[in-house]
């Protein structure tokens, strides 16, 4: 396996072939991610699954050779999309993974779609393209934006929080992800916000939700503003009177730089090192044995990821340019996800278990004590989804 690092210029040329032009025993996998910019962080972690995935797979996919491209989208669209236009027109791959943000992968969409690639994200999942958008060369192993947080939303209920303050990015995932947590929650909304990706400064904010007076905050924020936020929501005492819920605020990449303000927080995922089974057990103590921190769901997405095309590409014989055979192998998910049950709904989205924990303290920084679970959760939107499959 050889891996290399592209520029995001865009590369279109009249006459490039949009079909993979792969070598019968070789396979060219693109991998776009975020790689710089604010969330630069995951982008790292998710490559850190991708390479676990390789290792573990004597560094082929389906017994075919591997080489991985690698495109920065920064997290933006318009950097996504030349980080995909180079993939494609010039790096030709065969098959797309990756994709961090959802403002990321709905940018570079029209230049997925038209190309014919068949692209597996492994964390973006913005609603559109889980309904009257959704596509057939997209598969995705992370979630759906808006599922974990209905987990949340259904813990507020269950536990009596009667007013609630929603605060997140002014993207896609902010909205899908609030908008998740409202869905299912029945009770006020004592107001809500939404900030810039690139803002780390929260006290106005802050602010408005010490006026508010809620019973617990929603908040989505991945990365660097996680780290900004949480640390100021604990230094501005709100911690100790209202609770703080999310769906990614703390993880294992974080939690060092947050401190002991990220302990206590709930966090909603389809992921947790904690799952119990044989899978996920070997991965988290190689991870851990590598990295010294167990591993985010970031990373084990990405893994899932790559041992689904894994065994796409084995039940295709190698024929990766089979597109309708790769789609309907995918569609099996016939491999061990580390979370155990995996299937996909009709929108290509998964139909998993989603868990609420608590960041506690441990001997590599922080891990997680899963408090409650909602079973078999499919998203909101597959009924609008009519695709053929």
């Amino acid at each position: 396996m050889k891996s290399s690092t592209i520029s995001t210029a865009v590369v279109v040329a009249l006459g490039l072939a949009l079909q993979p032009a792969a070598a019968a025993d070789k396979l060219r996998l693109g991998f776009m991610s975020s790689m710089s910019g604010p969330i630069g962080s995951l982008g790292a972690e998710q490559r850190r699954g991708l390479d676990l995935a390789l290792e573990e797979l004597g560094g082929k996919i389906g017994g075919m050779e591997v080489d991985v491209l690698v495109g920065d989208d920064q997290g933006v669209p318009k950097a996504a999309v030349d980080a995909a236009s180079q993939l494609i027109f010039k790096d030709k791959v065969d098959i797309i993974t990756g994709v961090i943000a959802s403002p990321a992968l709905i940018g570079a969409s029209k230049t997925f779609i038209d190309s014919g690639r068949i692209v597996v994200s492994a964390n973006a999942g913005p609603s559109n393209f889980a309904g009257k958008d959704c596509q057939p060369n997209f598969f995705f192993t992370g979630f759906q934006n808006d599922q974990g947080d209905e987990a949340v939303g259904s813990y507020f209920n269950e536990h009596g929080f009667k007013k609630v303050f929603f605060i997140g990015f002014d993207n896609q995932a902010g909205y899908d992800h609030i908008n998740g947590a409202k869905r299912t929650y029945k009770g006020a909304i004592a107001g809500e916000a939404h900030t810039p990706l690139t803002q780390l400064e929260y006290s106005a904010e802050i602010a408005q939700i010490r006026a508010a007076k809620p019973d617990a905050v929603f908040a989505f924020y991945v990365a660097s503003p996680a780290v900004a936020f949480v640390k100021q929501y604990s230094q501005a005492g709100l911690i100790k009177d209202i609770p703080l819920f999310s769906f990614a605020l703390v993880d294992p990449m974080s939690a060092k730089a947050q401190g002991q303000a990220a302990f206590g927080v709930k966090v909603a995922a389809p992921y947790f090192p904690a799952i119990d089974t044989p899978q996920n057990k070997k991965f988290v103590a190689t991870f851990e044995k590598k990295y010294g921190r167990v591993p985010s769901f970031y990373a084990a997405d990405q893994y899932d990821a790559i041992m689904l095309i894994d065994s796409a590409v084995k039940a295709v014989h190698g024929k990766v340019s089979d597109t309708a055979a790769m789609r309907a192998a995918l569609l099996k998910a016939d491999f061990k996800s580390l979370r155990g049950k995996f299937s996909f709904n009709v929108n290509h989205f998964p139909i998993q278990d989603y868990y609420i924990a608590t960041a506690v303290p441990a001997k590599t920084g922080v891990d997680f004590k899963i408090d409650g679970v909602l079973k078999d959760g499919k998203d909101a939107y597959y009924h609008e989804c009519k695709m053929a499959q």
